[in-house]
């Protein structure tokens, strides 16, 4: 029952309307950048996409369904610890592009 503990975030967005979730920011990064950090407006992208509403979800964050999908499949992996994963630098890396994307305005 334990290794089923990434589907707990997943089961408390789907149970908060994303109405419920608070407006104001706790990004330490926006607070001292005023910038969006590369993984700004996930926990909203999150709750919407949790609530079928996937053109939304990806208005908030063009890259939601990747940790939707991590925190769905993370159960069945293998014993390999994440951090010798060989998926990890490219996200890291496609988040970081994203978010210099989102400081530029191009996306």
């Amino acid at each position: 029952m334990i290794k089923y503990w990434s589907w707990l975030p997943l089961a408390i967005l789907a149970a908060v309307p994303p109405s419920g979730l608070p407006t104001f920011s706790i990004c330490g990064f926006r607070f001292l950048t005023g910038l969006l950090c590369p993984l700004c407006g996930m926990t909203h992208g999150m709750s919407y996409w949790m609530h079928g509403e996937w053109k939304t979800a990806l208005h908030w964050h063009l890259l939601t369904p990747i940790p939707f999908a991590i925190l769905l499949l993370l159960p069945f992996r293998t014993k390999i610890p994440m951090q010798s994963s060989t998926l990890a630098p490219p996200l890291a890396a496609l988040f970081l592009v994203y978010g210099v994307l989102r400081w530029c305005a191009i996306v």
